[in-house]
């Protein structure tokens, strides 16, 4: 049956949290933001792309989720999206949504790892790395030509900026 109202849904700190069945996912049709964070046994997200309302993606703290989505099965427009993992975002969003991406939010991250997929969106205007345990900053900051806000917060590590866009605002 389907929800036509429910417009967020954050499921947080549930340990035996397991999956949301795809039948769940067609009837979320207004779903705006989704949160999944810190669901420890949250192993299977199918039916992304059902959610043609989505503006806002959080998916943090799931170490065992395994995402194997074909591409037509991937968020097809987000405004947003935080994750603890740069790799997952391309695991999460099909390549047609990588140009309506506007922020991404990049949150507790223990390493700094493929940060050459920040290159594959080309409208992301803000960035924020918070809570990040690098020694350093993606070094490439300066290819991205839409970039106007950086947000560096409690990211006790990090040590020097790289070279930054001139489209910083």
């Amino acid at each position: 049956r389907r929800s036509t109202s429910l417009t967020w849904l954050i499921l947080m700190y549930l340990p035996f949290f397991r999956a949301i069945p795809c039948q769940v996912m067609m009837s979320l049709s207004m779903l705006q933001n989704l949160k999944i964070i810190d669901c420890a046994q949250f192993t299977c997200l199918q039916g992304l792309n059902y959610l043609i309302s989505l503006q806002h993606l959080t998916i943090m703290k799931c170490p065992n989720l395994l995402m194997t989505l074909e591409e037509v099965e991937k968020v097809q427009c987000l405004v947003r999206i935080t994750v603890d993992d740069i790799p997952l975002v391309p695991r999460l969003m099909s390549r047609k949504g990588f140009s309506s991406l506007r922020i991404l939010s990049i949150e507790q991250s223990n390493e700094l790892r493929e940060e050459e997929i920040l290159q594959q969106f080309p409208s992301l205007a803000t960035l924020y790395f918070d809570w990040c345990q690098w020694s350093s900053l993606p070094e490439n900051l300066g290819t991205l030509p839409q970039l106007q806000n950086l947000f560096l917060r409690w990211c006790p590590n990090v040590q020097s900026l790289p070279t930054l866009p001139v489209s910083l605002q």
